[in-house]
């Protein structure tokens, strides 16, 4: 990998063939999106994360905002006007989610990679919808910059989305049966790598 403008030392993680490991998440961030308000929300995201509360605090829309992002470039990527705060379109009060991504190739391009105090590179991508019904404003942080570009990692949606974790529905309401088998076809895809990214298990709730 070329040097990077900031003096921070990057080990890139791959294995004896030069095969980098699959990106993986690293933090959330949500404004303004379903019960959500103008306080952000910020998750860290490791492997296993656990929403924890009662009803009507925004785990839902915490899962909902990734599963959003993930879907850019098709219907389920926009937002209905109960998607917007109290069901109203503000133009000071919009919609954001942020994703924070640890990449650890040069992949998405040199301007997108901010090196981490571990030794990592992460990229920051930010979508903001100004309008229900409406593709959102997708912009990608340049590090060269210091600020939000109009133009993104990896490009168009779908092959941003082909580089990132996909999300994975199981329904907490479904029958055990239909549970089972949606965990038993992400088992045996992830096992046969089938895919080139990891999946988040996303149980529904009424939260």
């Amino acid at each position: 990998m070329a040097a990077k403008k900031k003096s921070v030392e990057v080990v890139p993680l791959v294995d004896e063939e030069g095969n980098s490991p699959r990106p993986r998440l690293h933090k959330l961030q949500i404004n303004n999106f379903r019960s959500i308000g103008a306080e952000t929300v910020e998750i860290e995201l490791d492997d296993i994360v656990v929403l924890v509360g009662p009803n009507n605090v925004g785990k839902s829309s915490i899962l909902r905002a990734y599963e959003t992002v993930m879907s850019h470039g098709s219907k389920d990527g926009k937002l209905t006007i109960n998607d917007f705060p109290n069901g109203q379109v503000d133009p000071e009060n919009l919609p954001t989610i942020e994703l924070h991504t640890i990449v650890f190739d040069d992949a998405p391009g040199e301007r997108w990679l901010e090196p981490t105090a571990d030794s990592e590179w992460l990229i920051r991508e930010k979508w903001v919808w100004d309008s229900p019904n409406k593709d959102p404003k997708r912009q990608g942080f340049d590090t060269q910059k210091n600020d939000w570009d109009d133009q993104v990692p990896w490009g168009a949606p779908n092959v941003a989305n082909s580089r990132r974790p996909l999300p994975h529905r199981i329904d907490a309401f479904a029958t055990p049966e239909k549970q089972a088998a949606e965990i038993t076809k992400l088992i045996t895809r992830e096992t046969l790598n089938k895919s080139p990214k990891s999946a988040i298990i996303r149980p529904s709730s009424t939260a």
